[in-house]
């Protein structure tokens, strides 16, 4: 494996793609770390939290985003995996020929190949004579089955379970004032309150603690209400008057001691 000359098809690749960003560039020089330290042998094993940490990326949404769209793009193969005790696995195709699809062809082939051979894994140059015969029709069928899918699904989106959790949450919308007022007036609390909630909330970006993105402001409405007594405590009517005072009304404060 010349890596070389991989990584100058890479970046010659890359130049060519308009959609290619420093994110991606990034996370692809962090995938290729990790090839390196398996010798360069596919597939690779990864984690999303190291992968982040080399590629300094800090969103997971983002890490997601660039993984699909890199396999989309054919960089490199994404399998991921949705079982917390396996990890996920990466191929990355031989890029320093110039048939960057036929390399990429060509590794999923010979990978399969010497997976279901229960061969060792090899590094795959992409060269069409350096293919593996399969040992029989079988494994060839499941090869010619399993590549058609894999292309076939190269367009298609690939979700993995934080994607999935962050489309299903619905974009928070800020409401007006006079709907803020409404709710105050059917909990039976003074639109003082409604216009004291608003604003504070408007002023921070309808955040949380500031820090957190709001999600339900009824339900945050309703926790101004109840924290109302907290906040703005009653003053307590004193019951002292001067009938209590242990003095006489007749005491004469001109007679001597």
């Amino acid at each position: 494996m010349n890596y070389i000359k991989h990584l100058t098809g890479f970046f010659n690749k890359s130049n060519q793609d308009k959609t290619i960003n420093p994110t991606h560039i990034s996370l692809y020089l962090a995938l290729f770390q990790r090839w390196n330290l398996n010798r360069f042998k596919n597939p690779i094993i990864i984690s999303r939290e190291e992968m982040m940490v080399t590629a300094k990326i800090k969103s997971k949404a983002t890490y997601h985003k660039c993984m699909k769209e890199l396999h989309q793009k054919k960089y490199i193969i994404y399998k991921p995996s949705y079982n917390p005790y396996e990890g996920t696995e990466v191929i990355l195709p031989d890029l320093s020929n110039i048939d960057k699809n036929e390399s990429t062809e060509v590794t999923i082939i010979n990978y399969e190949r010497t997976k279901l051979n229960n061969e060792p894994s090899r590094t795959v140059t992409g060269l069409k004579n350096e293919r593996t015969e399969p040992k029989n029709s079988q494994v060839d069928e499941q090869v010619h089955i399993y590549n058609n899918k894999t292309l076939e699904n190269n367009n298609k989106t690939i979700y993995t379970p934080e994607e999935r959790k962050e489309e299903s949450k619905s974009e928070f919308i800020a409401p007006t004032i006079e709907l803020v007022k409404e709710f105050f007036q059917e909990k039976k609390v003074s639109s003082i309150e409604a216009e004291k909630y608003f604003n504070y909330y408007s002023s921070n970006g309808w955040k949380v603690g500031g820090k957190t993105q709001m999600k339900d402001w009824k339900a945050a409405a309703r926790n101004w209400i109840l924290n109302l007594d907290k906040f703005n405590p009653k003053k307590e009517i004193s019951n002292l008057h001067p009938k209590n005072l242990n003095v006489s009304n007749s005491k004469d404060y001109a007679e001597p001691l």
